[in-house]
């Protein structure tokens, strides 16, 4: 156990995944406060928004640069995993920090704090095993070699 934390502690991929969040959720706060204080716009409008703005700014964030996937060109597939994982994590933040809130009477911010953990650990093992899986190399067999040459009109 203590190698599997270690390990994950050296992780560079879980850095940049942790860093990107770390900023999708500064300019989602940000943007947040913008629009409801200074912008004077309603704040469940504001709100809409902001998620829809974070949650892609985040799937490019970790198809670009956590997970280095770029050159897979199955975009819609990937944002479509990862807006419905979000989505899930989103029912899941909730119901864990009523479960923290109110049936344990932990403070606000601690459970937003322990939710987010939990949240983000499961986000992260999802999003490396199944939304940006690296493809497997293609076998080079005649098979493949013949459909691609007569794909290619050679």
């Amino acid at each position: 156990m203590n190698y599997l934390i270690r390990d994950l502690l050296k992780n560079p991929t879980l850095h940049r995944y942790i860093l990107s969040g770390l900023a999708v959720n500064v300019v989602e706060f940000s943007l947040l406060a913008l629009m409801i204080y200074v912008w004077d716009w309603w704040y469940l409008w504001s709100s809409g928004l902001v998620f829809f703005i974070a949650l892609i700014l985040s799937f490019l964030a970790r198809k670009h640069w956590v997970f280095a996937c770029a050159h897979i060109h199955n975009d819609l597939k990937q944002l479509y995993l990862y807006s419905s994982f979000f989505i899930i994590s989103t029912i899941v933040n909730m119901i864990i920090m009523y479960f923290l809130v109110e049936r344990m009477l932990v403070m606000l911010l601690l459970a937003q704090f322990i939710s987010n953990i939990i949240v983000g650990f499961f986000n992260y093992l999802f999003n490396k095993s199944v939304t940006f899986k690296p493809l497997a190399p293609k076998q080079l067999t005649i098979g493949n070699y013949l459909a691609e040459c007569k794909q290619n009109d050679l």
